[in-house]
């Protein structure tokens, strides 16, 4: 597939489609392009001219990798901001990729009556082609390549929903946590360097141009500092050489981990993690709870948790610490918000750090575990409400984002 061209190409235009009541704005920015149609309607196309999200009539759209279309909107409820949000079924999906294609189809044909004289005539038909060259059936296709080229992109946190996921390893090497079935799908494994080069450039192969819309390297998938040090600073040194020919270095690398990763690393291994680009690793805290954390096969007791954050303070580096809302219901929210809030503040988080509230999302297996345990499950009103108390209680000098991470919301 031809691809646009790598230097910075950008543009941007007013044009008035036949039987527009206004003029829509066509944007060509360095990392996407984008068609503004009115107030009410925006698409937005990575710069291999996929479309990739869109707003349309009060709703958002995401358009994964996979072609999965990912539907958000929030309308005030009682009490508190109801969040709406479902994948469309594959018919519904149909029904957008027309919409956005039928738009781009009346942007080609205004295009054919620009004023040379706004923009150069190759350039904007460089860019309008680059938009029509795809139809339905060739996004279908190449969506249908993304399973080769990730086994799965279970999750990420939501500051790096735009990250490039590069999987230095799949799955989880413990997951067995009851809450958590997101690598239940795969085995844990290292890849190998050889099979890190064919895992970038499939990766690239199948992003093109694209990968200039991501803005960072997470390095998936559940827990980065389960490498051995020596591989893993070898990993972000073959993925930077091989980024810096196609988009120039990566800008940061980011990951999960949990309190074993960072426990086995030396002071030394965390700095050098940093010096080699790291800037964030996020860690489950889930509860401050220890008999609940238990129960959850967590790994490592709350003070773990507490001095993990203070190993990685203390290497230079960032924390993305997440907390779960809901979980062992009503019938152990006084202890999870009485020690949740003890272990956040205990962990001296600061300006550049995130606490992320996680509402449960319950599987089988926590379901199982709710109903033997009698743990009473809270309602999303509930939910909202102990995030409120959380918030409420803590006290920071230099106070972390404090932010939703819906499960729900992420496609990648």
């Amino acid at each position: 597939m031809a691809r646009a061209n790598a230097a910075a190409d950008t543009l941007e235009l007013r044009l008035t489609p036949a039987g527009e009541p206004s003029s829509w704005l066509f944007h060509v920015k360095d990392r996407a392009v984008s068609l503004a149609i009115g107030p009410r309607e925006v698409i937005t196309f990575d710069r291999e001219g996929r479309p990739y999200a869109a707003y349309f009539d009060g709703r958002n759209y995401r358009r994964g990798l996979d072609g999965r279309v990912l539907e958000k909107a929030g309308q005030t409820g009682a009490p508190g901001r109801v969040r709406h949000r479902r994948v469309l079924e594959p018919r519904e999906a149909d029904v957008w990729i027309e919409r956005v294609l039928g738009r781009v189809g009346q942007l080609a044909a205004a295009a054919t009556h620009a004023d040379p004289g706004a923009v150069p005539p190759g350039r904007l038909a460089f860019w309008v082609g680059h938009l029509t060259r795809w139809t339905a059936a060739s996004l279908a296709d190449h969506a249908r390549r993304f399973g080769s080229v990730y086994r799965s992109v279970s999750i990420l946190p939501p500051d790096q929903y735009l990250a490039l996921v590069v999987q230095t390893t799949e799955g989880c090497p413990w997951n067995r946590c009851t809450f958590c079935d997101l690598y239940r799908d795969r085995p844990y494994r290292l890849k190998s360097a050889a099979e890190l080069g064919a895992h970038l450039d499939a990766i690239l192969d199948f992003l093109g141009e694209a990968v200039r819309l991501r803005r960072s390297v997470f390095l998936g998938d559940a827990n980065m500092l389960a490498s051995p040090q020596r591989g893993l600073l070898a990993a972000m040194e073959q993925i930077r050489a091989r980024l810096a020919h196609v988009a120039g270095p990566p800008a940061h690398f980011y990951g999960f981990t949990d309190v074993v990763g960072v426990g086995r690393r030396d002071p030394h291994d965390l700095v050098a993690l940093r010096q080699s680009g790291v800037r964030r690793l996020y860690l489950g805290l889930e509860t401050g709870d220890d008999v609940l954390r238990r129960l959850l096969g967590k790994q490592g007791d709350v003070q773990a948790a507490v001095e993990t954050v203070r190993i990685l303070h203390r290497a230079g580096l960032a924390v993305g610490v997440v907390a779960l809302l809901g979980v062992g219901g009503q019938t152990l929210a006084p202890g999870h918000e009485a020690g949740t809030a003890a272990a956040l503040q205990a962990m001296e988080l600061k300006g550049d750090d995130i606490v992320y509230w996680s509402p449960l999302i319950e599987h089988d297996s926590y379901r199982e575990q709710a109903a033997a345990c009698g743990w009473l499950a809270m309602t999303p009103e509930q939910m909202a409400a102990q995030r409120r108390r959380l918030e409420a209680s803590l006290r920071f000098e230099s106070p972390p984002l404090l932010s939703l991470y819906d499960l729900r919301d992420f496609i990648y």
